[in-house]
């Protein structure tokens, strides 16, 4: 039994981190969630609360649907100036990968090895 632990503990590697360049299908997942999300608030604002009757009492329930409607489409395009004016990378970030690249060239140049030459560090 300690001869098995001690191989488990010696022999095995986690393997190795990898990252992504993105956040993948969930950045689907969280434009939906918020494009229900002003759906819902807006409908809830409009349908079951008086707010719209407190500052219009005369409106009728087809001009507070109506009034629902417009202020829903209205966030909904908010959402999607406010989604396309922030950059997908920021420039900071750019940049920085730029200077790490630059960084490993130079390493590589200083010990005569060509990019394409490296080996695969992982060992299986």
């Amino acid at each position: 039994m300690y001869h098995q632990a001690l191989q488990l503990l010696t022999k095995n590697r986690r393997p190795d981190a990898t990252t992504a360049a993105d956040i993948g299908s969930y950045q689907v997942v969280l434009d939906t969630l918020s494009t229900l999300s002003i759906i819902t608030n807006a409908g809830i604002v409009g349908v079951c609360s008086f707010s719209l009757y407190f500052y219009f009492p005369t409106m009728t329930d087809v001009d507070c649907l109506w009034a629902t409607a417009v202020l829903e489409h209205m966030l909904i395009v908010i959402k999607i100036f406010i989604s396309s004016y922030i950059p997908e990378e920021s420039e900071k970030a750019k940049e920085e990968w730029e200077v790490q690249q630059e960084k490993k060239l130079a390493a590589l140049d200083n010990w005569n090895i060509k990019e394409n030459e490296l080996e695969d560090p992982t060992p299986w």
